[in-house]
């Protein structure tokens, strides 16, 4: 009986020794007090294709990706912020056509867990990407790049010797545009990039009543706006106009026409109207944004489109000039019958016809011509401007360095 009490006590002192030695092993390897991480967050998160809107932030846990319809997938790489913590979710996803929603999730130490979510848009195949000057000139002039397609601008590009998109001709009073003429009827995304304009080709500029800036001419369908949107453009142009041939020229389009809309654009380029003389009267426009917009319902509105509609858009260009004399020269827009709102030009802006200050400004003219220089503002507004303006700083814009707004992730 000794015996066997004997051996029972051997065993329990040894099975507290080797307690006391976890207990004693343990404490050496993890300090008194010290806690399982509980950090969750991504320090990079990517994607192959596209780019994330907003831009990664740790904080930020939804995302917003456009690609192409020629994207069929996409690899997502991301990596934890602590060594500690697991990663899933990342990888090479298939993309259907339309919204696909990939989920990111970051596991702590502590077992805690964040999610980060990316929706991906892959556009159908309608909608094409423009990636070179190449490729927008492709509209209106190659079948498969149709001037009432859809249309997003994904890098920033240059044109030289650039023959406007969507050819656009004035013919009289009563018909402001010649028969001829087939101007751009879709819908154009600058998704926030930038244009850098330097010149137009001979050819354009040699047509009698031509209309002139990227696009020549902006006009909606039946039933249908045409649109350009989120877009910047730098540089300087010229446009030399043969006499009398009443152009109208401007950065981004020459002439905006009934169900046309231009809206939540930028500018800081310099537009000079170069009209040649022989002694006639010059019958020509310019404007930091568009030579010309039409709105109204009637007179020669006869197709019974909506208003033309210029909106949201600032002009910050240094200036707008015609050294040979224009009928119309403003800040914003050269002429107008209307359909102008929401627009501001730089106070500093030097307009000039002939070399004299251009003190027209268009408001309360007989004709309806109105709004031709926009509301004064600063040379770099503040962002609150934009705002106002209905630009989203939330997902698309962010203020730059430069005092100018970029894309968020940029």
């Amino acid at each position: 009986m000794k015996k066997h009490q004997t051996t029972n006590s051997a065993a329990a002192l040894t099975i507290a020794a080797l307690v006391v030695s976890a207990l004693l092993l343990a404490a050496c390897e993890q300090p008194a007090g010290k806690t399982l991480s509980e950090d969750a967050a991504l320090k990079t998160l990517s994607v192959s294709a596209g780019s994330l809107t907003p831009a990664f932030s740790a904080a930020a846990a939804d995302y917003t990706v456009t690609v192409a319809n020629t994207v069929e997938s996409i690899t997502v790489t991301a990596e934890a912020a602590s060594g500690k913590a697991a990663v899933s979710g990342g990888g090479t996803k298939s993309l259907a056509v339309g919204d696909n929603t990939i989920t990111v999730t970051v596991t702590a130490e502590s077992g805690a867990v964040k999610t980060y979510t990316i929706t991906v848009r892959r556009v159908d195949a309608s909608t094409k990407f423009i990636l070179t000057a190449a490729e927008l000139a492709k509209i209106g002039v190659d079948s498969a790049w149709p001037l009432a397609g859809t249309y997003v601008l994904d890098a920033d590009i240059t044109l030289a010797d650039w023959t406007p998109v969507g050819r656009s001709i004035w013919k009289s009073a009563g018909t402001p545009l010649d028969p001829d003429s087939t101007p751009f009827t879709g819908s154009f995304d600058g998704n926030g990039r930038t244009i850098t304009l330097q010149s137009f080709a001979a050819a354009p500029v040699a047509v009698d009543k031509a209309y002139l800036g990227i696009f020549g001419g902006v006009k909606g369908a039946e039933n249908a706006k045409a649109v350009v949107k989120n877009l910047k453009i730098v540089s300087s142009v010229t446009v030399t106009s043969a006499p009398g041939t009443g152009q109208a020229a401007g950065l981004i389009a020459g002439y905006i026409y009934y169900g046309g809309i231009v809206a939540e654009c930028y500018f800081t380029s310099n537009v000079t109207a170069q009209g040649i003389t022989d002694g006639a009267a010059i019958n020509d426009y310019a404007g930091g944004i568009a030579g010309f917009c039409a709105a109204g319902g009637g007179g020669d509105n006869t197709e019974g489109f909506a208003p033309a509609n210029l909106k949201s858009c600032v002009a910050l260009n240094p200036s707008v000039s015609a050294p040979n004399g224009f009928e119309r020269v403003g800040r914003v827009i050269g002429d107008s019958t209307g359909g102008v709102s929401n627009t501001f030009g730089w106070t500093g802006m030097s307009v000039t016809v002939s070399g004299a200050a251009q003190t027209w400004d268009g408001s309360g003219a007989a004709d309806g011509r109105q709004s031709v220089n926009g509301a004064d503002c600063v040379e770099k507004p503040a962002q609150s401007l934009y705002e106002g303006l209905g630009w989203d700083f939330a997902t698309v814009w962010k203020m730059g360095s430069d005092g100018y707004p970029h894309l968020i992730w940029e």
